[in-house]
C-alpha cells in the first residue's frame, strides 16, 4: 500500500433478506436462483452510511466483505453483487438491481468469506454520497443448479458484512502519475503528419511572402514535418499558434523540435535583429516566456520553455521564425511539469478531446465520465464489457522506418477496472482482457507485423503498466498500430495517459536562455 493511502470502514445501516416481493430481517440471510421450487428466488440488500472523509479526498478502491455460514456449488452461476436502488423497509419492498455486477464469486460449500471490488460504486472520484445500497444475487436468477449461499448479517459484529474503502490525497495521486510513464500532450496536430493536423493550429503571417506546409522528406517522427518558408527579411514573426485551455494549475513545458534547413536557413535579419525559429508562450495577450532563437543550419534541436498557468487559464503556444529563410518543425508538445519529458507519438494520448485521432470497437466505449481521469486532466476514456468479446480504442502511428533502421519504443498507460473476473475465470478464447497491446505492421506485401501486450492489475485501483520493445524483422515498418482493450469481464475500464515514446526522443533539449 501507497503510504498516502488511508482506510475507512463503512457503516452497515440494515442487511435484509428478499423472497417473493418482500423483505424480511433476520440474523442469516439467504441468497438462493429462482428455478428451486422449494425455496424460491432469494436475494440478500445491504445498506452502508459512508464516512465522511478528510477534504480533498479520492477513494481509489472499495472492497465488501461477506462471511457464509452454509451453501453449495451447483457448478453454474455466479454469487453477484449489485447496485440497488430504492427504499429499504421490512414488508412488500422490491429494490431494482442493476442489470451487470460489480464483482461476483464462485458459490462453494461450507463457511468462507467471500470479498468482492465495488470500486465502481465511487465512479466519481472524490464524491461520495452519504449511503450505499448493494444487492446480492445469483447471477443467473432463472437456474435451477441448486447453487445458494447463507450469509451471516447483523447477528454477530465479527460477522457483520463489511464494506471497506482506501482514499488518498488527490495532490499525491497526481504527483505519483507525474512521475511515472510518458507525458500528456496536450496539443492536437503535433504530430505534422498530414495537412490535416494544421487545422489544430492558427497561422500567423507577418507578411505575403510567407508560408507553412507539411513535407515527408526529412521528418524525425512519423511522415511528416511542418516547413516555414520565409521570402523576406523581416524582424515580424510568422509561424503557427494554439491556444489551449489547461485543466490544472501548476507548472507546464512547451516543446518542440526545430531545425533551420541548409544553406537557405533564416539569413540575417534587419535592424540588428537576432533571425531564426524559436518558441513563445503567451496569456491574454502578454508574452509568459520564451526560447532563444536557432539559426545555423543543422540537425534537429529540442527548444523548450517552462510557465505557470493557472486552471482552466487559456495559453497560447506559438512557433515563429523572423528572418529570411526555411526551417522544419517536428514533435510539439505541451506538458505538465518543469522540464520537457520524451515525446508522446499518439494524438491525444489524454483523451482530453474525446476519440479524436482514434478508432475503436462498434459498441461499450465512452468519452463523458471526466471524473474518470487519473491525474486531474478531465478526460479519460471508459470501455464498458460487453460478453464474450473486447471493446477497445485503438491508433495507427505511421512511421518511416527502413530495413537498417531499429529503434526502441515504450508503450505505457495507466488504467483502472470495475467488475474484473476472478484471475482464474475463462469467458473464451483470448478472454478475459485488461491491457494495452503494440502492434508493429511491415512494409511488405503481404503484410507482417508482430505484437507487444502489457496486462493492468486493476483490482488495486488505478495501475500503470509499460511495455518495451522494438521490431525484429529485417523489414521497413509501416506503422505501429495501440490498443487498449477491456473484455471477458464485467463493469468498465478507465484508460487515461496512453503514452508511445522512442528512443529518439532523447535529443537533447535547449533551454531558455534567458
Amino acid at each position: 500500500m501507497r503510504v498516502y493511502e488511508q482506510t475507512a470502514v463503512c457503516r452497515l445501516l440494515g442487511a435484509y433478506g428478499w423472497q417473493d416481493g418482500h423483505l424480511y430481517d433476520s440474523g442469516m440471510l439467504t441468497v438462493r436462483a429462482g428455478d428451486c421450487a422449494s425455496e424460491g428466488r432469494r436475494r440478500v440488500y445491504l445498506r452502508f452510511e459512508m464516512p465522511e472523509l478528510p477534504a480533498g479526498m479520492q477513494v481509489c478502491r472499495a472492497e465488501l466483505c461477506l462471511f457464509q455460514t452454509e451453501g453449495a456449488d451447483g457448478g453454474g452461476v455466479k454469487l453477484g453483487v449489485y447496485c440497488a436502488s430504492g427504499g429499504l423497509h421490512v414488508g412488500a419492498c422490491t429494490p431494482s438491481c442493476a442489470h451487470l455486477p460489480l464483482d461476483y464469486s464462485n458459490p462453494r460449500s461450507g463457511a468462507c468469506a467471500h470479498r468482492f471490488d465495488v470500486t465502481a460504486l465511487f465512479a466519481r472520484r472524490g464524491r461520495t454520497a452519504r449511503a450505499y445500497t448493494l444487492a446480492l444475487r445469483m447471477t443467473d436468477e432463472t437456474g435451477s443448479d441448486g447453487s445458494y449461499a447463507v450469509l451471516h448479517g447483523l447477528s454477530g459484529a465479527q460477522y457483520a458484512p463489511i464494506l471497506s474503502v482506501v482514499y488518498e490525497k488527490k495532490a499525491a495521486a497526481r504527483a505519483a502519475a507525474r512521475k511515472s510513464g510518458g507525458s500528456c500532450n496536450l496539443l492536437g496536430g503535433h504530430g505534422f503528419e498530414r495537412l490535416a493536423d494544421l487545422r489544430f493550429w492558427e497561422a500567423q503571417y507577418a507578411c505575403d511572402d510567407f508560408e507553412v506546409g507539411i513535407r515527408e522528406a526529412g521528418a524525425l517522427f512519423g511522415r511528416g514535418a511542418a516547413v516555414f518558408r520565409s521570402q523576406n527579411d523581416t524582424t515580424i514573426e510568422s509561424g503557427l499558434c494554439q491556444t489551449v485551455c489547461v485543466p490544472a494549475s501548476g507548472s507546464y513545458v512547451f516543446s518542440a523540435y526545430v531545425r533551420p534547413l541548409g544553406a537557405d536557413g533564416p539569413a540575417s535579419g534587419v535592424h540588428g535583429i537576432s533571425p531564426g525559429i524559436y518558441l513563445q508562450v503567451t496569456c491574454g495577450g502578454l508574452v509568459r516566456a520564451r526560447s532563444r532563437a536557432v539559426a545555423a543550419p543543422g540537425g534537429y534541436v529540442r527548444l523548450w520553455i517552462s510557465f505557470e498557468a493557472r486552471i482552466y487559464e487559456r495559453v497560447r503556444v506559438e512557433i515563429l521564425m523572423n528572418g529570411f529563410g526555411c526551417a522544419a518543425v517536428d514533435g510539439a508538445q505541451l506538458e505538465y511539469g518543469s522540464r520537457p519529458g520524451a515525446y508522446n507519438l499518439l494524438e491525444n494520448g489524454g483523451f482530453e478531446r474525446g476519440l479524436s485521432g482514434w478508432t475503436h470497437s462498434l459498441w461499450g466505449v465512452y468519452t463523458d465520465h471526466p471524473e474518470d481521469s487519473f491525474d486531474d486532466a478531465h478526460a479519460a476514456v471508459r470501455l464498458q464489457a460487453v460478453p464474450e468479446t473486447r471493446t477497445y480504442v485503438c491508433q495507427r502511428v505511421f512511421l518511416r522506418q527502413e530495413l537498417e533502421a531499429y529503434d526502441v519504443f515504450t508503450l505505457s498507460g495507466w488504467a483502472r477496472a470495475s467488475g474484473l473476473v476472478p484471475p482464474t475465470f475463462h469467458a473464451g478464447a483470448d478472454l478475459p482482457v485488461f491491457r494495452i497491446r503494440a502492434k508493429i505492421v511491415y512494409a511488405s506485401e503481404p503484410a507482417a507485423c508482430e505484437e507487444y501486450t502489457a496486462d493492468f492489475d486493476g483490482r488495486d485501483g488505478w495501475a500503470y503498466a509499460e511495455i518495451c520493445f522494438s521490431k525484429q524483422k529485417r523489414r521497413a515498418v509501416d506503422r505501429i498500430e495501440v490498443y487498449c482493450e477491456y473484455g471477458g469481464s464485467f463493469g468498465f475500464a478507465s484508460f487515461d495517459r496512453i503514452c508511445l515514446t522512442s528512443r529518439r526522443t532523447s535529443i537533447q533539449a535547449e533551454e531558455n536562455d534567458e
